[in-house]
């Protein structure tokens, strides 16, 4: 996931928000499958730099640049609306981030990329 759209002004801080996973053997993967590695529950974990080479994303609609992170929507409803856009069926997570690096939209929802993010329970 990118962002479609940049916040002119970035929402620093930390807060919570929704992810989703794979679920494989017990263990969390990322649910883009360009990602590797599992992820621990309970635990902060730092992004990764450096996604097929790059640092850098761009976004969708108006190809402004950001950092690489953890992409996290904000709201549920936000988070259902990309479940549908790629067709994933894992139950989504709840996540804590910190460490805002970029803030957007993704459709009309809310969402930050962050360099740290504590997995939660299953959201239903």
């Amino acid at each position: 996931m990118c962002l479609d759209t940049l916040d002119k002004k970035v929402k620093r801080g930390r807060g919570y928000g929704y992810k989703v996973f794979t679920k494989k053997d017990g263990e969390l993967s990322p649910a883009m499958t360009f990602l590797q590695g599992t992820y621990p529950v309970g635990e902060w974990i730092s992004s990764r730099s450096g996604i097929g080479g790059t640092n850098i994303l761009e976004t969708e609609k108006d190809k402004k640049t950001y950092d690489v992170g953890f992409h996290i929507m904000l709201s549920k409803r936000g988070l259902r609306h990309w479940l549908k856009d790629w067709h994933f069926t894992d139950p989504p997570r709840k996540v804590l981030y910190r460490g805002v690096i970029a803030s957007g939209k993704y459709g009309k929802y809310n969402a930050v990329v962050a360099r740290e993010m504590l997995i939660e329970e299953e959201v239903t």
